[in-house]
């Protein structure tokens, strides 16, 4: 039989948001008076971004339209996917590490759309933009610089339901676990609040959330846990933005609505992500309207958890006085690298090592003396084929093929 994929919120948790309606605020213009403390509320986040301080009131702002309080209505999310669908090659998905701080200032101030005639896609797409308006927008070209003023929050375009071609990973006891952790834990978190952590440079209920199921993996499933977690927002009609969790594992990854902790998957590593299978299931959202993905990255992130990553520190390097330029790897336990059958179906073996990443010439001063990098590879077939542990000071080549090794990084600084 074909396995499944579950929404195990829906079978195993009571889902909060249960009764809520469609929220109009999520798809429609913005009022002039809402207009105006979203220009607040941009000018104090862009702030905090640029000069890592929270702004003068930040502790103390709130809409006074109440649905703009919850955490469903992002306008600094809904302002990053409409210039990144200028500066992105014409797609706005996953492209928010393109968009900084100043360029939502710009816009939120006055809609203003700046590109330099030097990128052709961009500017082609700025254009393309503008005739699209129907006259709202005016242009001019002043430098070498193309600039707006007028184009508005379009609705999100595409995002039909992604089908994998592939049967999905098994779903396994410990995430029922893990589903209930995450009801758990957004019981425990104050929606209204979130706007606050954003103004303030906290860790928002999203990512306190991550903290909860990463630090729960890490102990519970640590043989099949080590590629990280991550924040995506779900994004729909104009300002519309669920903050879905993404946690990897051995074998594919899952996603966790980061407002209530409704879990969906498991999903291969190659799938699509599936944003469209957990906002469809918010009553906020309206049943028809298309879903996309932005993902912020840096440029938008007030707070950068240290958290195991898929790359290393930007200007670390291995050390040089490894030999061979090779990784130095830590005893574990005694041995360089440590294999233990895996206790999932299938069996198997995974084999961990653990060894440490120095600063480079160009790292800028101050920056930490080490980073900690892991290779963890998983074998297949019978657990008790596990390789014998080795002492031997040298990167897990030794471990017999056919092993799938991965390499990560544990770390709080930019990539």
């Amino acid at each position: 039989m074909k396995p499944m994929r579950w929404i195990w919120g829906i079978v195993l948790l009571v889902v909060p948001h249960a009764a809520a309606q469609p929220m109009e605020i999520l798809y429609d213009d913005l009022d002039p008076q809402l207009k105006a403390e979203v220009k607040v509320f941009i000018s104090m986040y862009t702030h905090l971004l640029i000069h890592g301080e929270p702004a003068e009131g930040a502790d103390a702002f709130s809409f006074t339209h109440p649905d703009a309080n919850s955490p469903l209505f992002q306008p600094y999310v809904a302002y990053v996917r409409t210039l990144a669908k200028i500066k992105g090659g014409g797609d706005s998905r996953f492209f928010g590490h393109l968009v900084g701080p100043a360029d939502v200032a710009a816009y939120s101030d006055g809609t203003f759309v700046f590109t330099p005639t030097s990128e052709p896609a961009p500017t082609l797409n700025h254009l393309s933009a503008i005739m699209a308006s129907g006259g709202t927008a005016q242009a001019s070209v002043t430098d070498g610089v193309l600039s707006s003023v007028g184009l508005g929050v379009q609705p999100v375009e595409g995002g039909s339901p992604y089908v994998s071609p592939l049967d999905p990973p098994e779903f396994e006891d410990w995430m029922a676990d893990l589903a209930s952790l995450a009801a758990n834990t957004a019981a425990t978190l104050d929606p209204a609040m979130d706007i606050r952590h954003m103004l303030l440079g906290e860790p928002t209920n999203a990512e306190r959330m991550r903290a909860s199921l990463d630090a729960w993996l890490q102990v519970h499933r640590a043989d099949d846990f080590g590629l990280g977690s991550y924040v995506i927002h779900g994004m729909f009609g104009r300002f519309g933005a669920l903050p879905v969790i993404v946690l990897s594992y051995a074998d594919g990854y899952l996603l966790v609505d980061g407002i209530d902790g409704t879990l969906a998957g498991p999903y291969l590593y190659d799938d699509e992500i599936d944003l469209v299978s957990l906002v469809s299931l918010r009553s906020e959202h309206d049943g028809v309207s298309s879903v996309s993905g932005v993902n912020m990255g840096d440029s938008s992130t007030a707070v950068l958890a240290k958290r195991i990553r898929n790359k290393p520190p930007r200007h670390y390097e291995r050390d040089p006085s490894c030999p061979g330029n090779l990784e130095c790897w830590e005893p574990r336990n005694a041995p360089a690298y440590d294999c233990q059958p895996r206790a999932v179906s299938g069996g198997g073996c995974v084999c961990k090592a653990r060894g440490n990443w120095v600063p480079g010439p160009n790292a800028p001063a101050g920056s930490p003396p080490n980073v900690t990098t892991y290779m963890t590879c998983t074998i297949p077939g019978p657990g008790s084929d596990c390789p014998q542990s080795t002492s031997l000071p040298a990167p897990p080549t030794h471990i017999p093929a056919p092993a799938d090794c991965k390499q990560t990084w544990y770390h709080d600084q930019p990539v």
